[in-house]
């Protein structure tokens, strides 16, 4: 009498590799997603919403540049709740410098994990 070896179990699908920071705030993000209620939307996830509303963003026709940007989006919070306009550039060039000042030369051999990383704990 032949016995069958069993089927071995199916392996799980591979996970995407996260960034530093993602690893840092790995529990925090999973704590966020299981919080958020499944609102009007129906049900979608956070990316598919935000997705949504950059194709709603894309379809607005283009407006002058004399019209007030704060006064457009004041106007339009309503139908893109999730998107959001940063109130000036400067945090962001903080940051492009701070990149700048971790990366020379000496130091090229850093992989991007490393240097997220770097500019991470030398910003907050």
């Amino acid at each position: 009498m032949a016995t069958s070896a069993a089927p071995p179990p199916p392996t799980p699908p591979p996970h995407k590799k996260l960034s530093a920071l993602g690893e840092l705030f790995k529990n925090e993000d999973q704590a966020l997603l299981k919080t958020v209620p499944a609102d009007i939307s129906g049900g979608l996830s956070i990316t598919e919403k935000v997705q949504n509303e950059v194709q709603l963003y894309r379809s607005f026709p283009a407006v002058l540049s004399s019209v007030n940007p704060i006064l457009w989006w004041w106007q339009k919070k309503d139908k893109m709740p999730m998107l959001c306009v940063q109130a000036s550039y400067t945090p962001s060039e903080r940051v492009f410098s701070t990149a700048g000042d971790t990366l020379s030369v000496e130091r090229a051999r850093l992989l991007p994990e490393r240097v997220d990383m770097l500019v991470f704990l030398k910003k907050n």
